[in-house]
Order: C-alpha cells, then sequence, then structure tokens
C-alpha cells in the first residue's frame, strides 16, 4: 500500500513566499497565514508553468475561519493555482498545497499584501507580521502586533505601527504616521506629513512638503536610543531649512525644564558654545562629518537627555534657525 505523504509546514506571512516540495504520490502541504478583515489578498501556487517548480499541475485550497473552503486548480493560462479572497474575518487562514494529478514536484506559493479598496478604509492589524496597501481613501491603518509594513498610498491617511519593528510609507497625500513602541522606519512621502517616530531608535523621513517630526517625551530620542531624520522620496533630510515655511521638528509637548513646575518651552541656542546655552531648557545643534546633532538638557546636570541625528548631508549647523523648531 502507497501511503499519501502530509506535512504541516511555518506560518506564511503577508507579502512573502516560500519555496517547498511534495515527496510522495498524493501528498499535501498544509500552510497557515493570517488575513485582516476587509481586505484583499491574492494567493498563488506556482510550478513547472511559470518556471517557479517543477509541480505540473498545483492545487490550492484555502480555508477560512468561517470554515467554507475556497479552491483553485487553474488560474487561467497554464496550470498554476491562483485565489484571490476578500477576507470577511480576521484570523487564520489554512492552505493546503497539493498536485491536481497526485504528482511530486517543487512549488512556490506567494501571498500578496491585504489591499484596501478605493474608499477610507479602516484596518485594524493582527498580532503577527501584516502588510498592508490601503490604495485609495483616506485610510486609518493600525498594525497593532508584529513587524508589519503598511503603506497609505494616495488619500490623507493615518497609519499606526503598534509593536514590532514597523516600516510605515504615507504615499502621495498628507498622511499621519505613529511608529508607536520598537525600532521602526517612517517615510511621509509627498505633501504635508505629521510624523511621530515614538519609542525605539526610529527612522524618519519627511519627503517633499512641509513636513513636522513630533516628539512627546524625551526619552523618545536619547543617546542610547536615537532617532534618525533621513533623506526620503528625493527631498534632503530637513526640507527647506533656514527658511519659512519648511520642515520643522515639534518638541513642545516635551517639558524643557522638570526642575519648575509646568510645561516649560524649550530656547534654541543655536551652537551651545557655553555650558549657559546647554543648561536645562536649552535645545543646541553640534556638527560631526556631515550630519547634525540637535541634542535638549531637560534637567540640572550638564547631560543632554534629547538625541536626534539630522542626516542632513553637509547642511552647515548655522544654516538652522528657530523657525525650523517648534519649541
Amino acid at each position: 500500500m502507497i501511503l499519501s505523504e502530509v506535512k504541516c509546514m511555518p506560518y506564511i506571512p503577508t507579502g512573502t513566499s516560500l519555496e517547498d516540495d511534495i515527496l510522495t504520490a498524493n501528498g499535501s502541504d498544509f500552510h497557515t497565514t493570517t488575513f485582516l478583515y476587509g481586505l484583499t489578498y491574492t494567493i498563488g501556487m506556482l510550478g513547472n508553468s511559470s518556471g517557479d517548480g517543477t509541480l505540473l499541475d498545483p492545487y490550492l485550497l484555502m480555508t477560512p475561519p468561517e470554515g467554507a473552503v475556497v479552491y483553485n486548480d487553474d488560474a487561467g493560462i497554464g496550470l498554476n493555482a491562483l485565489i484571490t479572497y476578500r477576507a470577511i474575518t480576521t484570523g487564520t487562514h489554512s492552505l493546503e498545497a497539493t498536485s491536481f494529478d497526485g504528482g511530486t514536484g517543487s512549488y512556490t506559493i506567494s501571498i500578496s499584501a491585504g489591499l484596501g479598496t478605493q474608499n477610507g478604509d479602516v484596518v485594524r492589524g493582527s498580532q503577527f507580521a501584516d502588510m498592508v496597501n490601503g490604495l485609495g481613501g483616506n485610510d486609518q491603518i493600525a498594525g497593532l502586533g508584529g513587524n508589519d509594513r503598511i503603506s497609505g498610498a494616495s488619500g490623507n491617511d493615518t497609519l499606526g505601527g503598534g509593536n514590532g519593528a514597523d516600516t510605515l510609507l504615507g504615499g502621495e497625500n498628507s498622511d499621519v504616521l505613529i511608529g508607536n513602541t520598537g525600532n521602526d522606519v517612517l517615510h511621509g512621502g509627498n505633501h504635508n506629513d505629521v510624523i511621530y517616530g515614538g519609542p525605539g531608535a526610529d527612522i524618519l523621513g519627511g519627503g517633499f512638503g512641509a513636513d513636522r517630526f513630533v516628539f512627546q517625551l524625551a526619552e523618545h530620542s536619547t543617546a542610547g536610543s536615537v532617532d534618525r531624520i533621513v533623506a526620503s522620496e528625493g527631498a534632503i533630510a530637513m526640507q527647506g531649512v533656514g527658511a519659512v515655511g519648511g520642515d520643522v521638528i515639534d518638541l513642545q509637548q516635551i517639558d524643557a525644564n522638570t526642575t519648575v513646575s509646568g510645561n516649560q518651552a524649550f530656547v534654541f541656542t543655536g551652537g551651545g558654545f557655553d555650558s549657559g546655552q546647554r543648561s536645562a531648557g536649552r535645545v543646541w545643534l553640534e556638527e560631526y562629518g556631515g550630519r547634525t546633532l540637535l541634542r535638549g538638557n531637560t534637567d540640572a546636570d550638564a547631560q543632554a537627555e534629547i538625541s536626534i541625528w539630522i542626516e542632513d548631508g553637509n547642511v552647515a549647523w548655522n544654516r538652522y534657525y528657530a523657525g525650523d523648531f517648534v519649541l
């Protein structure tokens, strides 16, 4: 008697692919992935006809949490299997990879990012690594757990990373990007974006437009866990430095002097050349090999509590003026 092979294989994050093989006749591999409510996904099982494996006739079945099996044998020209599915439940979806003719061979499973609509989507992620593209409309997308990759595309979007090391891409319009915890990468794209790195050592890029980099707490960018403002989308790190209407670094939510009551505003002291210019309530600039370091002191000691690198590509520190900061 010939026994068929059944393999339980790893989790496949959206926006990725996995190569595997069926070794015995009538065998099957089982995988899982996580889809988010309201998003559309494309799952392909590719074999010999597209050069992505040796399996002659891939056959793909998907079981969502609600239990109704979706399957595909041949998707148009060729013998690859392809399922396009709009999730009606957020959760784990099971995939069975097999062969229609019971044959053996290698294959590739590819799962697209979750796609929104041309309207304003409201999307909540999972505890896994989600990949989401909001497409059109003014979207609100929260990644929650996992190392997410979220693109707002067109529209005035609000994107939140949640826990994990997330990548947030604003897109074509004026967006709000919120990194939250973890070492995140945030790029606003075109137009006037508002970017919050949050805790962790974040990479922040505004692109073109008058962007605002917001720091809510001193501990959100310190010498030991420093944020970097970088060039993005062809624009320099602080587009329009030294001129009205350019990018700004917003520190106004931080108490500049914790030794007195209330929420004090910072004073910009330029190069901070003496101890008085680096005392509590002061922010200043230091220049190191083609980049600028913004530092700020919020207490009675001589050490800076705030450190923010500006990867400005040889823009001299004295090009900056008080209007480049919201204090």
